[in-house]
């Protein structure tokens, strides 16, 4: 199984990576989903949605937590680039699973650093574990 999710041309400048583990994002407004794609500049997370009217605001700041080792990254400002249904509604339900991209805005050091972190251990790219071992440039 691949785990390096390929870039689309033209668009991506960071690789991105499969989280290989449940990573909680959880947004200003409440919103919880779990995140499945990382990268240096963004995360890919998915939720269930029940009310069209209470969509994700266009800025936020989100908290992603590993509540099995306790690891957390708070208060990450970011931006919604796309957030779309990617399953029918159910049945005599309103509820719909939505598909949310993210891009991270200003991270402070500490942020970053915790980034690397969860990158380098929560995320796999060819069997490899070791962030110093994973392309960041472009690729």
């Amino acid at each position: 199984m691949q785990k390096l999710i390929n870039k689309q041309i033209g668009q991506r400048t960071h690789s991105r990576f499969r989280v290989e583990c449940v990573a909680c994002v959880k947004l200003s407004n409440s919103m919880v989903g779990i995140m499945t794609e990382i990268s240096k500049k963004g995360l890919v997370f998915r939720y269930i949605h029940e009310d069209s009217e209470d969509k994700i605001n266009a800025n936020e700041l989100l908290t992603v937590s590993i509540y099995k080792n306790g690891f957390s990254l708070h208060n990450v400002p970011c931006r919604v680039i796309k957030d779309n249904d990617i399953l029918p509604e159910y049945y005599l339900s309103s509820a719909k699973m939505q598909k949310c991209h993210i891009q991270f805005g200003e991270l402070t050091r500490d942020q970053k650093s915790q980034l690397d972190y969860f990158i380098s251990h929560y995320t796999k790219i060819n069997g490899q574990t070791d962030l110093a071992t994973k392309k960041w440039s472009g690729s």
